[in-house]
């Protein structure tokens, strides 16, 4: 392992390495894909969770998303040394021995923890976070950086269902709009870095093709389209509609919103809140459309 000299002293106080390592393990989404966990398992359990069950099903998505986190920035270290020396690692904050090490553990925690559920729970846990650390170690600068995100989030779903022993073959109508909005995610997720990474790095993703302003074009068709597909999926299909509509609904409006970000907040403040705002809006989408097909 190559080190790297930290830009800052590394007397920091413990309370700010705490938060340096939750920093690292990109909090933002880890919590929204928390937050999605458990709503998903409501939906799942029809309100009636058993908790020891769950518990384990949590502790996969925990450990496995901080895992991928955690890699993207051990990875990309050196470069963030350069081009955002305020990161956890090339900061100081965490030390870059101690972040492997915990990515190590966590990876174990997740893997051994899939096991001990369903066999189709635990492949497709595997494929979650495989897939993800692939995006991390492969394609992250690829221009197929997006095969991983559908990998991952459209596999996400139906493991808190099989994790819980409740899969249903309604669940499969996911799809259709998932392509749609892990496209849009991984889009909105590399929009605050797309000119640093080209200056800096000559990096080569789906959203460094397109540029900032493409990309943010095409943020905002596909993150439309979604909620208006599943709109149109719930005339011609058996779904709850009045769960999918005021979903749908919530979702056009954080889209809508997310179209003002970048005016009023310039550069990548305004960048950043569009990939916080479209996060919002799968959630809608996901929850509301999955909510849809099996509560019926």
């Amino acid at each position: 392992m190559e080190t790297i000299q930290p830009a800052r002293p590394q007397n920091y106080p413990i309370w700010q390495r705490i938060l340096g390592v939750l920093r690292m393990t990109h909090l933002f989404p880890t919590l929204m894909v928390l937050v999605a966990t458990f709503i998903f398992g409501l939906v799942a359990s029809k309100g009636q969770l058993d908790w020891a069950n769950f518990g384990r099903v949590w502790l996969v998505v925990l450990c496995g998303h901080s895992a991928i986190g955690i890699a993207n920035d051990y990875l990309d270290r050196q470069r963030d040394a350069i081009a955002q020396p305020y990161k956890p690692i090339p900061s100081g904050l965490v030390h870059e021995r101690f972040a492997f090490w915990l990515l190590v553990g966590l990876l174990l925690t997740a893997t051994l923890t899939a096991l001990t559920l369903p066999v189709g729970a635990a492949l497709l846990a595997l494929v979650c976070t495989g897939s993800g650390l692939m995006y991390d170690f492969l394609l992250k600068d690829s221009y197929l950086s997006w095969i991983p995100y559908l990998l991952s989030f459209s596999s996400f779903p139906l493991f808190v269902w099989a994790g819980l022993n409740r899969f249903e073959a309604s669940l499969l109508w996911l799809y259709p709009p998932a392509l749609l909005l892990v496209i849009g995610i991984n889009l909105a997720n590399s929009l605050p870095d797309i000119d640093t990474d080209l200056a800096e790095h000559g990096s080569r993703g789906l959203g460094h093709l397109l540029g900032t302003h493409r990309a943010l074009r095409v943020i905002w068709i596909l993150f439309t389209a979604a909620p208006l597909l599943c709109l149109a999926l719930s005339l011609i299909i058996s779904v709850n509609r009045v769960l999918a509509w005021p979903a749908c609904v919530l979702a056009l409006v954080a889209v809508i919103v997310s179209y003002f970000a970048p005016r009023l907040r310039p550069g990548r403040p305004g960048l950043t809140l569009v990939w916080q705002l479209t996060t919002f809006s799968t959630l809608f989408v996901a929850v509301g459309w999955l909510a849809a097909l099996t509560l019926q």
